[in-house]
């Protein structure tokens, strides 16, 4: 059996809370490179992984929420499925209040 690095396996939990937000709306394969990408290059991110002990509780729990926005966001938009666009404009939303992209800058 292969075996998953330890940030696989959170990068796994992140995308199956941001899942269990996002309901049954399918997410694109850009929207999983944006979102991957973010996890990979954004330093708050790197250090939220760094210190998942801590920070798994706070950071799942926005990722549900993210995709619960980003789903409506892409409804509100028309489209059967979420898109890159659909998580940044989730990411703005006044209601995630995730402290990782507190202050982020574009």
């Amino acid at each position: 059996m292969a075996q998953v690095s330890v940030s696989g396996t959170i990068h796994l939990e992140i995308a199956i809370a941001f899942g269990q937000g996002a309901g049954t709306m399918r997410t694109s394969r850009s929207a999983v490179k944006y979102g991957l990408a973010l996890l990979r290059k954004n330093k708050h991110c790197i250090a939220a992984i760094e210190d998942w002990g801590t920070a798994r509780t706070v950071f799942l729990g926005q990722a549900v929420k993210c995709g619960q926005v980003a789903a409506a966001c892409a409804l509100l938009g028309g489209v059967g499925e979420i898109r890159a666009a659909d998580i940044e404009s989730a990411l703005e939303d006044k209601r995630i209040r995730c402290p990782v992209f507190t202050g982020r800058k574009k």
